[in-house]
């Protein structure tokens, strides 16, 4: 089986079997003795910019879906500093105390309005 080595813009580097690869405007010339081929595509500026219009629709639905946002935090946690955690940690102290502050308001409320 030929395989194709094969190098894109916005591709990983990749082997594919060259019966799989349908090449719409580009070429690619090699040797039928060749084991392996790289080829690298180098699209047409009109097609370039249609695609990547649709790569920018589709990269802007995943960073809007509940997969994108994870991700997205995940990586703002991984790039936070030892102060930035801190910063994250008071502030949850604070609104945990917050809350703890008018759920025993609201405590309150209910046991003065069930004694009478």
């Amino acid at each position: 089986m030929l395989l194709c080595l094969l190098e894109c813009i916005g591709l990983f580097l990749q082997y594919l079997p060259c019966q799989q690869l349908i090449m719409h405007e580009l070429a690619v010339l090699f040797d039928t003795a060749q084991r392996f081929i790289r080829a690298t595509l180098t699209w047409p500026s009109t097609l370039v910019s249609e695609v990547c219009a649709a790569l920018a629709d589709v990269i802007e639905k995943f960073n809007n879906s509940a997969w994108g946002r994870k991700l997205a935090k995940r990586a703002s946690k991984a790039a936070m500093t030892d102060f930035d955690r801190y910063k994250a940690t008071m502030s949850k102290v604070k609104r945990a105390a917050s809350v703890r502050e008018a759920l025993h308001k609201l405590q309150g409320k209910a046991a003065k309005s069930a004694d009478e």
